[in-house]
């Protein structure tokens, strides 16, 4: 078993799931600047809006479940490289 790929897989994984999020955060920052620029002030929301940013937010939380998963993929990788180690020595 190649304990290695499956590493780089997890890592990859994490690094994915951190750029979708800094993606998704960026998408609800825009939204926010775009509504206060609109009117000075501010202006109401349209149920538009509140789509895109719900549809952001889920995003952000699917990405976050990415970055856990592939957490949990590089700890059982590491698990694994110890016993492996354990083993031999």
């Amino acid at each position: 078993m190649a304990v290695n790929p499956v590493m780089s897989t997890g890592i990859a994984g994490i690094q994915y799931g951190i750029r979708g999020m800094d993606q998704a955060a960026h998408e609800i920052a825009s939204l926010n600047k775009e509504i206060r620029l609109e009117t000075g002030e501010g202006r109401q929301a349209t149920p538009e809006d509140v789509g895109d940013a719900a549809e952001a937010v889920v995003s952000m939380q699917t990405y976050q479940r990415q970055v856990e998963a592939s957490a949990k993929v590089v700890k059982t990788a590491d698990a694994v490289i110890g016993m492996l180690i354990n083993t031999v020595a």
